[in-house]
């Protein structure tokens, strides 16, 4: 109730001015959320700061922080299909949802519950957006979970 408060007061509006800044933004991408902070460039910030610019933005900004956040994993995960294939790739310098929290451990436990269908791989160096940070590191974990998962046919053609 009381950051609700705090944030749809002037205060609020004073927060979210300071948060969408480029240089804000930046500093905070490269102080944990990327390890390979040389992928942190220009078009990326922009990309993120843009939408702030847009009507709405404040009001989206207050709902994120202060709304219902929605069902967890551990809710959501049971009503899955026991035979759906799932692949979960996680960063082992993510500071954003680390390893060792209620989440990261919820996720590093999911193959035990969901045995054959589900697997957690770590990829090292890697922070809380993995496809973008270490590219290096998650295709070719992503494409052998595929390969794994879906095997191509005797005699199909591959590429």
């Amino acid at each position: 109730f009381l950051i609700d408060l705090l944030l749809r007061s002037p205060l609020g509006r004073v927060l979210f001015d300071r948060v969408r800044k480029p240089e804000t933004v930046r500093r905070v991408l490269e102080s944990g959320v990327y390890v390979n902070t040389a992928r942190v460039d220009d078009a990326l910030v922009e990309l993120i700061t843009c939408p702030a610019e847009a009507d709405g933005a404040f009001e989206a900004f207050v709902e994120i922080l202060s709304g219902d956040p929605g069902p967890r994993p551990e809710i959501l995960a049971p009503l899955l299909r026991p035979d759906l294939p799932v692949a979960v790739l996680w960063g082992t310098d993510d500071q954003v949802t680390p390893l060792g929290g209620p989440v990261g451990l919820f996720f590093q436990r999911l193959p035990d519950t969901r045995p054959g269908s589900t697997e957690f791989t770590l990829l090292p160096g890697t922070g809380h957006c993995p496809f973008d940070d270490r590219p290096d590191l998650c295709s070719p974990a992503l494409l052998g979970w595929l390969q794994r998962t879906w095997p191509a046919e005797p005699g199909a053609a591959t590429s």
